[in-house]
């Protein structure tokens, strides 16, 4: 059976997400009976895509289209919100990686979905190839968790370790720019916004009633070089934690020092690591790279294989197989 997929930006993460899916679209039909098609694509500027010319229509075209059974929307800028409702309401699965967008409409995203039986997932939004939305939706069910902290944002991560190295911070921001790790924007990754949309997302799984102004936010814009240096010498280092006390019920983003035996010391430039600590488990840790196209692209196609399989945690994934084959 043929899946049409339709991509909302063609940028790094939706190039990569086509790229993986072309490269295992045959496996994918003799593993799983499925075949996914890359059905149509939506982009901002048209005339830089002619590699793609032949695939090219507009988002308007993708949500209306009732050949189309899954969305994946992955751009920079800000989503329109009505869009996606609209895709629910047309019968569209839709996966985003849109982390700020998710952050601040995550009710009204999620409710909806249910309300037309649709999946709306998310794992690329945070932490990009580490699939702890997944692993987080199902601990809930396990057990009581006492904390969530991590690394969460792989620019500040380089800039950070730039500054071990004596770099100013001027001079770790340009190279972080010149790598690809930062915008030629940096504030939401340097003010500490991203890492707490990321770490927002993730509470709202946990605990429905968190708002954004429950987050207490300290980026590393301001930070002063001495407290790197001398964490240097006592064999530590300052990273960008959020963190998640559900014990005190406090959420934060702020530079923190980490020793040497803490796993996220030993996190280097893209890198993002999460620690899970519950009343069973004890400490859960992962760690892979935050950022990139085939990593977050990687996250994506996880949960397109999610939908296709019926295996993640929400209920209505049990309806996902038949919804297809009826469309």
């Amino acid at each position: 059976m043929d899946i049409n997929i339709a991509l909302i930006g063609y940028g790094v993460v939706n190039s990569g997400v086509h790229k993986i899916i072309s490269s295992q679209q045959y496996q994918w039909r003799e593993k799983y009976g499925i075949f996914p098609v890359i059905h149509s694509i939506s982009v901002k500027h048209p005339e830089k895509h002619e590699d793609i010319s032949d695939l090219l229509t507009s988002t308007q075209e993708i949500i209306s289209n009732p050949q189309i059974h899954i969305i994946i929307e992955a751009i920079s800028e800000s989503t329109h919100l009505l869009d996606i409702l609209q895709a629910f309401q047309n019968g569209k699965h839709v996966i985003s990686a849109n982390k700020k967008f998710i952050a601040e409409n995550f009710d009204e995203l999620t409710s909806t979905a249910t309300q037309f039986d649709v999946n709306f997932l998310y794992e690329a939004s945070v932490c990009a190839v580490i699939p702890i939305i997944n692993i987080l939706s199902k601990q809930i069910g396990i057990q009581k968790l006492s904390s969530i902290k991590g690394v969460f944002n792989g620019t500040c991560n380089f800039i950070l370790n730039q500054l071990e190295d004596g770099n100013s911070f001027s001079e770790a921001l340009k190279n972080a720019q010149h790598k690809g790790y930062a915008e030629q924007n940096p504030s939401s990754d340097i003010d500490g916004l991203d890492t707490a949309y990321k770490l927002f997302i993730l509470s709202k799984i946990i605990d429905s009633d968190i708002e954004w102004d429950d987050i207490t936010i300290r980026g590393i814009r301001n930070i002063d070089v001495s407290i790197i240096q001398n964490a240097i010498k006592n064999q530590e280092r300052v990273k960008l934690i959020a963190e998640y006390d559900l014990i005190e019920n406090k959420l934060s983003v702020s530079p923190q020092v980490v020793t040497i035996d803490n796993p996220l010391y030993n996190l280097i430039k893209e890198e993002n690591g999460v620690i899970i600590s519950g009343e069973t488990s004890g400490d859960i840790y992962i760690q892979g790279r935050g950022a990139g196209s085939l990593p977050t692209a990687n996250a994506i196609v996880q949960n397109l294989i999610d939908i296709i399989l019926e295996v993640d945690i929400h209920e209505d994934y049990l309806h996902a197989i038949s919804k297809l084959g009826s469309e």
